[in-house]
Formats: C-alpha cells, sequence, structure tokens
C-alpha cells in the first residue's frame, strides 16, 4: 500500500479529549509500518513541559507552539513546508 500522505499535521489542544485522541492516532500510526515512518507533527498552544515530553514519548517527530495571529502562523507553516519538504530527506512510501 503507498502512502497518500507525506507528512502529518496534528492540531492539538491541552484539552483531555484531545490528547487523548492525539494518543491514539500516534499509537496506531507508529504500530502499523504502512503508517509507522511519516512524520507527525504537532501544532499546540501549549507550551507545557509535560504536554512537549508526551508528544515526544508519543512517536511525535516534531512540537510547534503555534502563534494564534494570523501572520505569525503563516511563517510557521512556510517554515513546516521548507523544513519538511526542502531540507528533510524523508523514506518513500511503501
Amino acid at each position: 500500500m503507498q502512502n497518500l500522505v507525506s507528512i502529518l499535521l496534528v492540531d492539538d489542544s491541552p484539552d483531555d479529549v484531545e490528547l487523548n485522541l492525539t494518543a491514539q492516532v500516534l499509537a496506531e500510526m507508529k504500530a502499523d509500518p504502512n503508517l509507522s515512518q511519516i512524520p507527525v507533527v504537532i501544532l499546540t498552544t501549549s507550551q507545557a513541559e509535560e504536554d512537549i515530553v508526551r508528544s515526544y514519548d508519543l512517536g511525535a517527530n516534531c512540537y510547534i507552539s503555534q502563534p494564534v495571529d494570523l501572520a505569525p502562523l503563516i511563517k510557521v507553516a512556510q517554515a513546516i513546508d521548507q523544513f519538511w519538504f526542502g531540507i528533510v530527506q524523508l523514506p518513500r512510501a511503501k
């Protein structure tokens, strides 16, 4: 099966329901050989150390505290694009 996704951006929220959903998605992705190599970027408003650690412990590849205002958010999106699609070499889809 060929991956249709090159990268997954997860808009995470510090509330318990969202945290549990993010944990479930990451666990299922990392357990599936067809999905395990897809990079996962967590975008969140949280800057709490425990959220950062939890995300990396669950298998996230990147954790970004997203800005609230549009102009800085666009710059973050451009930086994500440049890094993941211009600098990093990702494995070919299985």
